[in-house]
């Protein structure tokens, strides 16, 4: 049945979705929030199944204030399950809404990383909070009635302690470290999705103590200015900081402060250094973007806080012809002159032939739009690289990405996605044995589809 509070008006009520095995955690959530006098929706009939039923759960899904998806180690394991189902029929409601409108509120109800929630990617984009068992304190029930009294009000969090960003990605086999009871601050965006402004935290406590010490190789990447004359292209510069961040994260010895502590100083007009003193990094990376017509000028800069000192600065103007192909480009240039600048020339490395890259990044773009057509086109790029560099362990990585995103959307069958998959990061650890993502790949495979820690 689908369990409602009587009595209470429509409208206002807090829609719980789960799989069946979780049914004692949820009713303990629920019961809580009744407690509180929070109207209740969640079915306790998943296998009831038929026409009706389905037009019921999707009125009280259309219907609900509040869309919570409960994330667990069972929802993980299970790669079909009627609330999939719910779950999508959220995410495709929350398109139409208000970006500033909170609809959606992750709950892990176990120790299931935040990194690794198999859930649509607009849920990415929402605070999460973690309430073991359905253990529910009165802090999360006070602020889900703010909610529902204010949709724009703070997502509600599982505990007491402090928000704490963290950057996470949707790849196969993420491994963040996760604070328990936290509520976690995403920060994930690409230009082609769209995304709701990020709660902005506060500068860390102590962020003014002049003796905290300052690693020499730390940096920020500020969020780019639009410098068109329309002002329309905030999301390509805000894309272009955040690709750059992404980039410099992987490059190890290099210090990255978070996208959601540098973005907290976008439209302010801070000195570089009480920027860097909050942040507590030695180098910002700043710049701007400017579109008139089908060209493109992209500037960069980076600062040594300590000095006010420009360490180096470059001018890019490309044709916008594809957009995302640029913003690639420029990005991977940029990083590659910041590493150099911080870090010094590395040791020399396997040289990629200029054409299989340009496929590479596009084929990753195309993959990123999450569509039955890109991925099909995503695959087409990549066999393309792969004639030209049967060698390029990332091209192969990326086909397991693809391979099993088609088979975990039905767009092939599952068995044969993975097959696959696992043949794809065969040939990558073939071309390169020391490219961890594939080591981090078999990792994954043998935890989700093997079923062996």
């Amino acid at each position: 049945m689908l369990e409602a509070q009587p009595g209470t008006a429509s409208g206002r009520a807090v829609f719980l979705s789960y799989a069946r095995e979780d049914s004692p955690a949820v009713q303990r959530l629920a019961d809580t929030l009744r407690a509180g006098g929070v109207e209740v929706w969640f079915d306790q009939s998943e296998l009831r199944g038929g026409d009706l039923w389905d037009q019921k759960i999707r009125r009280q899904i259309r219907e609900c204030a509040l869309f919570v998806p409960l994330i667990s180690a069972t929802t993980q394991a299970r790669s079909e399950g009627y609330f999939r189902r719910e779950w999508k029929m959220a995410a495709d409601r929350l398109q139409d809404m208000s970006e500033s409108r909170t609809f959606i509120v992750p709950v892990i109800i176990d120790d299931t990383p935040e990194a690794a929630a198999d859930v649509p990617e607009q849920f990415l984009r929402a605070h999460c909070a973690r309430l073991p068992a359905g253990a529910t304190p009165p802090g999360f029930v006070a602020q889900v009635r703010r909610l529902l009294d204010s949709p724009h009000a703070p997502p509600p969090r599982g505990g007491e302690g402090p928000v704490v960003p963290v950057r996470r990605g949707r790849g196969l086999g993420p491994a963040l470290a996760v604070v328990a009871l936290i509520a976690v601050g995403l920060a994930v965006w690409h230009p082609w999705q769209r995304a709701r402004p990020p709660d902005i935290a506060p500068p860390a406590a102590g962020a003014d103590r002049p003796d905290r010490p300052v690693n020499a190789n730390s940096i920020a990447v500020l969020p780019f200015t639009d410098l068109s004359p329309d002002k329309d292209q905030e999301y390509m510069s805000d894309g272009l900081a955040e690709e750059m961040l992404n980039l410099l994260t992987k490059i190890p010895g290099l210090h990255v402060t978070s996208r959601s502590s540098a973005f907290s100083f976008k439209g302010k007009n801070a000195m570089v250094g009480e920027i860097a003193r909050q942040l507590n990094v030695a180098h910002l990376l700043e710049g701007s973007v400017r579109k008139s017509g089908d060209r493109l000028r992209v500037t960069a800069q980076l600062i040594e806080a300590r000095t006010d000192k420009h360490l180096w600065s470059e001018t890019y103007d490309r044709d916008v012809k594809d957009i995302f192909a640029v913003q690639d480009e420029i990005a991977a240039a940029v990083v590659t002159q910041l590493k150099l600048a911080l870090l010094g020339p590395a040791p020399q490395s396997r040289k990629t032939d200029p054409r299989a890259y340009a496929l590479f990044l596009q084929a990753r773009q195309l993959g990123r739009l999450r569509t039955d057509e890109g991925f099909l086109q995503a695959l087409k790029a990549l066999d393309e690289a792969l004639a030209i560099d049967p060698n390029y362990a990332a091209a192969w990585d990326q086909k397991v990405f693809v391979h099993f995103s088609m088979g975990d959307r039905e767009q092939i069958p599952q068995a044969e996605g993975r097959r696959l998959a696992r043949e794809a990061n065969a040939r990558a650890l073939a071309s390169d044995p020391n490219f961890s993502p594939s080591h981090a790949r078999l990792a994954w495979f043998a935890l989700w589809w093997d079923r062996d820690p």
